[in-house]
């Protein structure tokens, strides 16, 4: 018995130092951006006089990532190092820089332990806990409910029911996905826990980042 409750004890503490880390992670990652698929070519001092165009100073560490192949070229990541939050929304304004004619999506960067890290995307996948009330019935978040509590983060194009614990909502842009991941990993809205997680379209193809790149938010 007293073996059974050292275990579960020594659980406990281990899934408190893994929140711990999570959230430390979380907020490193609030500082930081990712010009995603950029040329070879493209040099530290390429990126300081687009961002110096862009946003002035002062700038950020600019750090590049490990080359990769894609669609049969090299290709890298740069990733930009902030001091303040505030600098990286006045950047997500527009997030898109210009190098010989070719255009570049930034995001914020995700700990690598998110769903989908790296990637951009306008989904938002919501789990439900079960939760029942004093009477022994299922406490549930109706459309409006989630509507009422995600809208704050950006506009809301779409809701879908996948079953009774999982919704899917979709964004107008893949940078409220971001924030709202990068807010908390997990909610509570009317004394119900939920978690999120970025996801893929079902639709395929769906590009949602390209059809309303030229929308940004404040």
């Amino acid at each position: 018995m007293i073996l059974i409750s050292g275990i579960l004890h020594q659980f406990k503490l281990m899934s408190l130092i893994e929140i711990k880390l999570n959230r430390k992670e979380v907020e490193r990652s609030r500082l930081s951006l990712i010009i995603h698929d950029v040329n070879m070519e493209i040099q530290e001092k390429d990126i300081e006089k687009i961002l110096k165009n862009k946003i002035g100073i002062p700038l950020p560490e600019i750090k590049f990532g490990k080359p990769y192949q894609l669609n049969g070229q090299k290709r890298k990541n740069v990733f930009l190092n902030f001091k303040e939050e505030k600098r990286i929304n006045e950047l997500m304004k527009n997030p898109i820089i210009k190098y010989n004619n070719q255009e570049y999506q930034i995001s914020r960067h995700n700990p690598k332990e998110i769903s989908l890290s790296g990637q951009m995307t306008c989904y938002l996948l919501i789990k439900i806990s079960k939760i029942e009330d004093e009477n022994g019935f299922r406490k549930i978040l109706t459309e409006y409910d989630l509507n009422e509590y995600f809208r704050k983060f950006g506009k809301i194009i779409s809701y879908q029911k996948e079953n009774d614990n999982e919704i899917i909502l979709q964004f107008e842009h893949y940078d409220i996905v971001d924030q709202i991941i990068l807010s908390d990993i997990s909610h509570t809205i009317n004394g119900i826990n939920i978690q999120i997680e970025k996801t893929r379209s079902i639709e395929k193809g769906y590009d949602c980042y390209s059809i309303y790149k030229f929308v940004y938010f404040k």
